[in-house]
């Protein structure tokens, strides 16, 4: 059986505890509602401008469940992985090495940072 525990950063102030996954597959588990949200594209607006970052996979880093968007670029924890760890064969998450250079332009105070993704006009 496997138990994932859906992570909410600490900034975030809710009324209702975190949910819980239970699924006795991978397939059902990725297939959970609340899972499956992290599996689309997602449209960041900015200066105007709606940059796309394309779903790229899930991946496992250490007990959590990532998801990654842009080839890697942007990932989001998912969950907790309680367990049933060793029934999940997904890629390892290794953070991307222009992950890392936005992470480092951000704590420098460089929110304005390229992206490199797609862009699309607003409508």
């Amino acid at each position: 059986m496997i138990v994932l525990r859906q992570h909410i950063p600490a900034y975030v102030d809710l009324s209702e505890p975190p949910q819980v996954a239970t699924a006795e597959t991978q397939a059902d588990l990725l297939a959970t509602p609340w899972v499956q949200r992290y599996a689309c594209d997602q449209l960041v607006a900015r200066g105007g401008v709606v940059r796309r970052r394309p779903f790229y996979r899930f991946s496992l880093s250490e007990n959590h469940l990532m998801a990654e968007h842009h080839d890697g670029r942007h990932w989001w924890v998912v969950g907790t992985i309680t367990s049933g760890r060793d029934q999940l064969d997904l890629p390892p998450w290794v953070m991307h090495p222009d992950g890392r250079r936005r992470v480092d332009a951000w704590n420098r105070g460089d929110t304005e940072a390229d992206d490199g993704f797609d862009t699309l006009p607003l409508a």
